[in-house]
């Protein structure tokens, strides 16, 4: 449920699969100003909740994607923050 609330800001997949419109996508990042300046390596992955969607940078191990991602899911909860961390705005 933590990985659904990252992705698409709800904790539960609807009841039926009728009411189920959007369809999953995961994509690769693209370049911005701010990832141009850090190793993929040291980018967290990036939710759109409004589209259903998760963007991950080409990191160099699935050890790494593993990580990035337990720590957006645990520590980005906010759907208005999701770039921030929890942890930076005093939440736990």
């Amino acid at each position: 449920s933590m990985f659904l609330r990252f992705v698409w800001g709800r904790s539960t997949l609807p009841p039926s699969p009728e009411e189920f419109t959007e369809k999953f996508c995961i994509a690769r990042m693209a370049p911005t100003s701010v990832a141009e300046e850090l190793p993929e390596d040291q980018i967290l992955p990036h939710a759109h909740t409004c589209a259903f969607q998760i963007e991950l940078p080409q990191y160099s191990s699935e050890k790494i994607m593993k990580e990035k991602l337990l720590y957006a899911i645990t520590n980005c909860r906010d759907i208005d923050l999701e770039w921030q961390s929890s942890t930076e705005h005093g939440f736990s």
